[in-house]
This record gives structure tokens, C-alpha cells and sequence, in this order.
């Protein structure tokens, strides 16, 4: 068990871990930051063949989820995913994911603005602007990403999507546009948050081309 929890993405000493008889508890996990979170393991009472588990961050995030199972193991299988929502949880809470969230928001009402005119064409004028805007934020990614192969190759990919969203400003209608262009601005954006420059550069692109664009 705690080999499994060091391996993950907050590691064994972010956990409390207490062992019981049974009756009921078999089993709870805590997450020590946050008195919330816990994975519990519980007898039925339906004899040894049957175990409960409760997760909570579940799914639905107000509410656990729980789980019967056959034995000990099959509950315990279920913990990589509930230490998963609870990472999700966490930078989704961040104060710079909820900046990028409040962008998505704005994002959507702008759209929501537009009414009939989402069905409406770029301008040539309006789509060389977005190119330009586009093409800032490409060579920007390309001076903020470190010597990192890995984010080398995320940004890379990011780039090649930031293209097709150049090209894709004299092809297809305003709303369908500002969705495509909101999903893969936002993702480059999350990529980049690693450093300070990065963080206040993409709030500043995403908001650029996203909300100050074309009307």
C-alpha cells in the first residue's frame, strides 16, 4: 500500500494510512492536506466474500463513490483514480486554472453574444489580424519552452494545432472557430504556466486573441 501511494503524484507522506479489523473498516487513506479526501475499505457484513469501497473526491465531486467488490484487491485497484481526482481537484482550484476558467466562461458568453452572427465569416481583414495575433503566440511558446524534450514535443504539437487555427480563420464560420480556437489556446496556455513569464504571457495571449479578437 504504501508503495503504491509513494509512486504516485503526491507521494506516501501526503497520506495517513490506518488498518482495521473488519468490523467494518478494513482500510482508510486520508490525504493529510485536505481532511475531505479519504479512500475507505469496509466489510458488508454480507460474510468475507464481499468489500466496500467509499471514495471520496468521487466523480460527481460532492458525492463518494462507492463501489462493492469480492475482494480486498479489486477495492484497492480503485485508489490510482481517486488520487488522480484529487490532483484534478487541486489545479483545477489554482488561482491561475481559475483565471484560464473564467476566460473559458468569458469565452462561451462571447459566443452566446454573437446569436445569429456565430453562423457569419471572418473578414479578410479579421482573419489576417488573428493570423498575426496567432503567429505571436506560436513564436512566443518556441522562446518559453525550456530544454525539456518532453514539453518540446507538447509545444510542438501545440504549434502545428495553432496553424491549422490560422488557416481555419478563412474557412469556417465565427462560432465554430472561437470553439476550436478556445480549446487548443487554453490547453497551450496550461502548458507554459510553469515559469512566471509563462503564466502572465498565456493569460495575456489567451484573453488576446479569445476575447479581443474580431467581433
Amino acid at each position: 500500500m504504501l508503495d503504491l501511494l509513494d509512486e504516485s503524484y503526491f507521494g506516501a507522506s501526503n497520506f495517513s494510512v490506518e488498518f482495521g479489523d473488519g468490523n467494518p473498516r478494513w482500510l482508510k487513506v486520508s490525504f493529510i492536506p485536505n481532511g475531505n479526501f479519504s479512500f475507505k475499505i469496509d466489510g458488508t457484513g454480507l460474510g468475507t466474500a464481499f468489500y466496500q469501497s467509499s471514495a471520496a473526491p468521487g466523480v460527481e465531486f460532492l458525492r463518494p463513490d462507492t463501489h462493492m467488490e469480492r475482494s480486498f484487491d479489486d477495492c484497492a485497484r480503485r485508489i490510482p483514480d481517486w488520487i488522480q481526482r484529487i490532483k484534478e481537484e487541486i489545479i483545477d482550484s489554482s488561482p491561475l486554472n481559475r483565471e484560464l476558467q473564467l476566460v473559458r466562461k468569458q469565452l462561451e458568453e462571447r459566443i452566446d453574444y454573437l446569436g445569429e452572427k456565430q453562423d457569419d465569416y471572418f473578414t479578410r481583414e479579421e482573419a489576417t489580424q488573428l493570423a498575426e495575433r496567432l503567429n505571436e503566440f506560436s513564436n512566443k511558446l518556441t522562446e518559453l519552452c525550456p530544454t525539456n524534450d518532453e514539453l518540446k514535443s507538447v509545444i510542438s504539437n501545440l504549434k502545428a494545432k495553432l496553424e491549422v487555427l490560422a488557416a481555419a480563420t478563412e474557412s469556417v464560420n465565427k462560432g465554430t472557430w472561437l470553439r476550436m480556437a478556445g480549446s487548443r489556446i487554453l490547453k497551450a496556455a496550461k502548458a507554459v504556466m510553469g515559469s512566471k513569464e509563462g503564466r502572465e504571457f498565456a493569460l495575456e495571449a489567451a484573453k488576446k486573441v479569445l476575447l479581443d479578437g474580431p467581433k
